[in-house]
């Protein structure tokens, strides 16, 4: 009885822990995905230039990636694709990802 009890706390502290949602709006045809990322202490300052040096460090042309970077806003756009060979042919899915920095948090969609 006890193992069950805890299985159970178990999944329903996976599923409450989940910030993120993933949405598909049928007008556009698109899948939207938001959270919210805890950063601890950090001020919004800190967190958008941590941000910055994320995309500079992941992207070999952050450049060509970043569509927006407002630092009085303390927002980042970036707009990329990727390859995928799910098919027998290739294909480039594009996405687009917007960062607004807060203090303590990170919020992405």
């Amino acid at each position: 009885m006890r193992r069950l009890m805890l299985l159970l706390t178990l999944l329903l502290i996976q599923f409450s822990a989940s910030a993120q949602k993933i949405t598909f709006d049928r007008s556009t045809g698109k899948y939207t995905y938001f959270g919210v990322g805890l950063v601890g202490s950090q001020t919004k300052d800190s967190t958008y230039l941590k941000s910055l040096e994320w995309v500079n460090f992941n992207y070999k042309a952050p450049k060509e990636v970043i569509q927006v970077s407002d630092r009085k806003a303390y927002k980042i756009v970036l707009l990329g694709n990727f390859k995928t060979n799910v098919t027998k042919r290739d294909a480039y899915i594009g996405y687009r990802i917007t960062l607004e920095c807060r203090d303590g948090r990170l919020v992405y969609t």
